[in-house]
């Protein structure tokens, strides 16, 4: 691809100018440049060894590498230093590396996409142009999103992934559908990623069945801090990939965790209690089954109609035993339920041909387990949870009893254990809901018999068991029943309910949005990138404009808090907050220089937090007299017990500064918070570094950040320009996996990715998340140039 002299030049300047940036990224880096700088090195070393391991690496590590709520630095994070370590590292390869064996025809710009790439770029730098200039120094302006250099930030969304184009090209030329599974197998990795940084958030600070509080998990998501749905939109994105590797998998060693993952995907996408994800599922749903039905061949196999239908009725029945299940007999007769239905799949396969011994030995096993069982609930106070884990084991031990000897009397054994399992979930049920939960229990139990005769008795059963078809069922069981419990909380009623509501006030959330723009240079390029929250803060009503901060790097550097001009409650607080060690509950000294022209009210907390949620807080605050002199303060933060932590998973705390009084001003210095030791537990201190381990968040005010809506989002930032180019970009993206869905196997996938990303995005924003803008363009970069019916045979190994 870069064969000419002229290429190679080009080739080796992008490289060099980003090796030189990348150098300026680590130095600057507030936990730099050390371990930073070894990491890089590594990094590059292996790209060098490995070239087109990025495609693995990055989209694996792009979602959880920032370090933000620590370090407080917004505008140059992680993910940044490592896309420039990529496009350092790629196109000096590219510039030194000898023409390598490739075909061309694997990955290619056609002239529809060139033009598209052209206007996008042109729209993009035009608006960030509109958005920076003119130019003011960094420490000469507010602080957070209202800084005009919120501008660039915004566009390395769109820059970097033009800047891997090239490289990711190259790829496909060279690897062909080995790149294509790089890149799958690195989303899939970044989504695991995320699911364990959000279950681990729920193990925390909500316990995972907690499905009544008011909590909505952020992941590893720092850009949640003033709101914004980056968590859906990287769900929405990522998904239908893990649908993809779990239906491709044939190793079943290899299958358990991925269905382990799909689990953990499921509950976490759940537990978001996002209407625009559970929309965004829906949405992959359908276009999964309407892609792969008008092929009419998935990779499990054919496709009929009359099946698709059979399978639909199947899972609404099993979906309507499951709610009936749980609303009597809670989370534990759901559980019995779930090992039950297990259970049916394998002993309709081991009871097939049982016999007269088999029966006799069924009818044995039955009895003697069941005595076992109502003695066990008879004596012991959870007697019941007992005769299910007991049930489970045998079961699981007449299971490896039939896989060795397949005989008529083990088959037998495993029926008569499928009766005595049935017998203690209703047990369960008796013992959580009494009778009310055995009466809706029985039904549920006597639809998985009905299945069971069926298969036993059918000579060409619909799905007998093996294996993988037993991992499957437990995934697929395992997020069913997820959905259930959640849906039945009171959390997800409350949600839905106000659906009607939230959608008026986004309409009106738009329609104030758009009555900024003015004049035809808006309408055609935008106000700018990233220039809706500066927008908001000017020109929106004094009853929902947030407060805001700046930090003055003089001769004594100094923080300036100010405000809202709207009464605040404790949630819509702007806090400027820093990340301190794990403290005993001790109390806290406070001392800091302050001056107020009119007089303050300083508001002081240690809490633990994840994001915005605080738990567990201890709180102060300090008046500042009026006056133009500054005040030397002291306060202490009391101590007090911990709440609702566990050993094992360990929450985060966090200082936090900010104004308790509305319309108020304050400028703060010298900030110490000391132990009973008398030892600083907060780093720069006096902000002469200006906002470096520094870390602002607004727990409930969130619509003044964002407008709420990726093409309105679109419309602002870049004008109608940028919206055209926009809407071509999925149109394009769209008509070509369409064209391929016959023959490329990925294409319904790669749509559903998409579509999904989009319906998340039609309430949120979306491409101000930096990071999450580079894998969506990344993504539909790939569908412009790839071209799958040209992979040679020796680029699909």
């Amino acid at each position: 691809m870069f064969s000419g002299t002229a290429s190679r030049i080009f080739a080796a300047t992008v490289g060099l100018t980003s090796m030189g940036a990348l150098g300026w990224e680590v130095f600057l880096h507030p936990l730099g440049p050390w371990w930073p700088g070894v990491l890089v090195l590594m990094y590059v070393a292996l790209l060098l060894r490995w070239p087109h391991a990025w495609l693995l690496i990055v989209p694996a590590l792009l979602p959880v590498i920032d370090q933000t709520t620590t370090s407080g630095a917004i505008f140059l994070t992680e993910s940044d230093i490592l896309l420039t370590a990529t496009v350092a590292t790629g196109f000096l390869g590219l510039a030194l590396r000898q023409r390598a064996i490739e075909d061309r025809h694997a990955a290619g710009l056609s002239i529809f996409a060139s033009v598209l790439l052209v206007l996008l770029a042109l729209s993009y730098l035009v608006s960030a142009a509109r958005g920076f200039l003119p130019y003011v120094a960094f420490e000469d302006q507010a602080g957070g999103y209202s800084n005009r250099w919120n501008s660039l930030r915004v566009a390395k969304g769109f820059l970097f992934p033009l800047l891997l184009l090239p490289l990711l090209m190259q790829a496909l030329r060279e690897k062909g559908r080995v790149a294509l599974n790089w890149f799958i197998a690195g989303t899939v990795l970044g989504l695991a990623g995320v699911c364990a940084a959000a279950t681990y958030e729920r193990l925390a600070y909500t316990g995972l069945l907690d499905f009544s509080s008011d909590y909505r998990i952020t992941g590893p998501f720092w850009e949640m801090h003033v709101g914004g749905a980056a968590l859906d939109g990287w769900l929405g994105l990522t998904l239908p990939f893990l649908v993809l590797v779990t239906l491709r998998i044939r190793n079943v060693l290899l299958l358990v965790p991925v269905l382990l993952l799909a689990g953990c995907a499921s509950y976490v996408s759940l537990v978001t209690f996002s209407r625009g994800v559970y929309g965004a599922i829906l949405v992959i749903v359908i276009v999964l089954l309407v892609l792969l039905v008008g092929r009419r061949k998935t990779i499990l196999g054919r496709i009929r109609p009359l099946a698709i239908m059979v399978a639909a009725m199947a899972v609404a029945l099993l979906a309507w035993a499951m709610w009936s299940t749980f609303q009597t007999g809670g989370y534990r007769t759901l559980g019995a339920f779930v090992i039950l239905l297990l259970a049916t799949h394998f002993t309709a396969t081991a009871a097939r041909g049982c016999r007269v011994i088999g029966v006799f030995t069924a009818v044995v096993v039955a009895g003697l387990m069941s005595a076992v069982n109502v003695s066990l609930f008879m004596l012991l106070d959870k007697g019941a949870y007992l005769a299910v884990a007991a049930g489970t084991v045998t079961m699981a031990g007449g299971a490896v009893v039939w896989l060795r000897s397949r005989s008529a009397a083990a088959g037998g054994m495993a029926l008569g254990l499928w009766m005595a399992l049935a017998v203690a979930g209703g047990l369960v049920a008796w013992h959580w809901g009494q009778m009310k939960a055995v009466e809706n229990y029985v039904p549920a139990a006597m639809l998985l018999g009905a299945a069971l005769v069926y298969g036993s008795l059918a000579r060409h059963p619909a799905w007998e068991w093996n294996p993988r078809h037993g991992a499957l069922l437990l995934g697929g069981a395992g997020m069913l029943a997820v959905g259930v419990a959640i849906s039945g909380g009171y959390y997800m009623g409350e949600r839905f309910s106000t659906t009607h509501g939230d959608f008026g006030t986004r309409e009106q959330h738009w329609r104030l949005g758009a009555s900024w723009l003015e004049g035809g240079g808006d309408w055609t390029f935008g106000k700018g990138l990233g220039r809706f929250p500066e927008t908001f803060y000017w020109n929106g009503a004094s009853t929902v404009v947030p407060g805001a901060f700046s930090i003055t790097r003089q001769e004594q550097p100094f923080l300036t808090l100010t405000s809202a001009r709207h009464p605040l409650s404790w949630g819509n607080m702007l806090r400027l907050e820093q990340a301190i060690a794990k403290l005993d509950r001790t109390a806290l000294k406070l001392r800091f220089d302050a001056r107020s022209s009119q007089g303050a009210t300083v508001y002081f907390e240690v809490c633990n937090r994840h994001l915005i949620y605080a738990m567990a807080c201890r709180s102060t605050v300090v008046q500042v007299k009026g006056g133009k002199e500054w005040q030397s303060l002291e306060a202490v933060l009391p101590g007090g017990a911990g709440e609702g932590e566990v050993w094992y998973a360990p929450q985060r705390s966090y200082f936090a500064v900010a104004l308790e009084g509305s319309a108020q001003s304050v400028d703060v210095t010298r900030l110490q918070l000391q132990d009973a030791s008398e030892i600083n537990l907060l780093r720069n201190t006096d902000f002469s570094a200006g906002n470096a381990f520094w870390f602002f968040s607004s727990d409930r005010d969130h619509m003044p950040w964002h407008i709420k809506s990726i093409f309105m989002n679109m419309l602002f930032d870049q004008g109608l320009l940028g919206l055209f180019s926009f809407s071509l970009l999925l149109l394009g993206g769209a008509g070509r996996v369409l064209k391929r869905n016959g023959y490329w196997p990925d294409a319904p996938y790669f749509l559903a990715s998409l579509a999904a990303f989009v319906s998340v995005g039609l309430f949120d924003s979306l491409v101000d998340v930096p990071r999450l803008a580079v894998m969506f363009y990344l993504t539909c970069f790939l569908l412009l140039v790839v071209n799958p019916e040209r992979f040679s045979a020796s680029t699909t190994e």
